[in-house]
């Protein structure tokens, strides 16, 4: 699994933990690809999203569970302080784009925090 892979699969377990995406949602995540990831192509990250939603909507919520770990056991080994740093931000925006913070978004945000070792401030912009 790659490094942006491995990032889309982050985006797609946060997106579909509220059961809906919406367009600022994704467009948040386009935002963070690029952010991210500027040498990869958007047709190449929506194929890997594409991949992941099919992977994700097949689980059920404790292998969701384990698979978000398993995740963010990679991204800790795939990415950077800097890079963190820039997911950090990157999931900060994804999770207030729609304007609502549900409940099962900030359980899936503690475990992101506690895993990266990383502060998330959810505040409503």
């Amino acid at each position: 699994m790659s490094p942006l892979e491995a990032v889309t699969n982050l985006v797609c377990i946060l997106q579909l933990s509220d059961n809906t995406i919406d367009y600022k949602e994704k467009t948040s995540w386009d935002y963070s690809i690029i952010k991210l990831f500027p040498n990869y192509s958007r047709e190449r990250a929506e194929k890997y999203m594409q991949l992941a939603y099919s992977r994700v909507k097949s689980m059920d919520k404790n292998k969701v569970d384990m698979y978000l770990i398993e995740i963010l056991n990679r991204i800790k080994v795939f990415l950077k302080n800097g890079d963190i740093q820039n997911l950090e931000d990157c999931i900060k925006n994804l999770v207030l784009s729609d304007g609502i913070l549900m409940s099962s978004e900030s359980e899936v945000c503690k475990v992101i925090e506690n895993q990266l070792d990383i502060q998330l401030d959810l505040r409503s912009k």
